[in-house]
């Protein structure tokens, strides 16, 4: 019989780097697994215990690159839950029965000192929170939700011509600078004035690039003019994928 494919039954896989010959180059296995040129390492996997939960019920999800651990929160119905998992321990936790105030992919801020995402929540559509940094390394016990915010500023396109289709927000890692990518649709009929140029209606990747920071009373709030610009999306390109959050990342 072969293997079940069910949400409940798939497992995860780690892909690292491990260090083989460490002692013929005179260094500690520590410091090998951060040489990412020295030829003491190679590429391989490693099996993950199950997760304690459907892969299809997660909502949000990010990680902690100084504590080496990954947060994931799930939602089922009314039920709501947040994992963390320590790479290290390869053990998971359950940390609450609370979920992190982002949708899909956040990322981790240390001069914030929290975990920054966009939030779907119809009432703060286009808006960037945040939440403190939880105690999930205190025990075997579970940990209070963290104390959220929401930046008030609507970050997503507001002319009335553009329709919201889809977006992903972008860590630069350059001290809180943020790009986020949003796909927008426009009437055949409309235009969208860029400088000097005038586009086309259809759909276009909206890029906007901007600072967070911290205001006097802690209030999470963007700084510097935002600098926007506008792509076209090739006509090819389907529907179903441009309903699909954008994929980008920072090089």
């Amino acid at each position: 019989m072969p293997p079940s494919t069910s949400p409940s039954a798939r497992s995860c896989s780690l892909l690292a780097r491990r260090p083989l010959r460490c002692s013929a180059w005179g260094i500690s296995s520590t410091q090998a697994s951060y040489c990412s040129m020295d030829r003491s390492l190679q590429w391989s996997w490693e099996q993950l215990p199950r997760q304690p939960f459907k892969v299809d019920d997660v909502a949000s999800y990010t990680s902690h690159a100084v504590k080496l651990t990954f947060l994931v929160s799930t939602k089922a119905d009314a039920a709501a839950a947040t994992f963390s998992f320590d790479t290290k321990a390869l053990s998971w936790k359950l940390l609450g029965n609370w979920a992190l105030p982002f949708a899909g992919r956040g990322h981790f801020v240390p001069h914030l000192k929290a975990f920054v995402g966009l939030t779907k929540d119809p009432d703060t559509l286009g808006q960037i929170c945040s939440c403190d940094v939880p105690s999930f390394d205190a025990g075997d016990g579970q940990c209070p939700a963290p104390v959220a915010r929401v930046c008030d500023e609507k970050l997503f396109s507001d002319k009335p011509a553009e329709r919201h289709v889809s977006a992903t927000l972008v860590d630069m890692r350059c001290e809180g600078e943020f790009c986020l990518v949003e796909c927008v649709s426009v009437a055949d009929q409309a235009l969208i004035e860029e400088g000097d140029v005038r586009l086309p209606g259809r759909c276009f990747y909206r890029v906007a690039t901007f600072f967070l920071t911290h205001g006097m009373n802690g209030d999470l709030m963007t700084r510097k003019s935002r600098q926007v610009q506008y792509y076209e999306v090739p006509e090819a390109t389907s529907k179903l994928f441009l309903a699909e959050d954008p994929v980008a990342f920072w090089m």
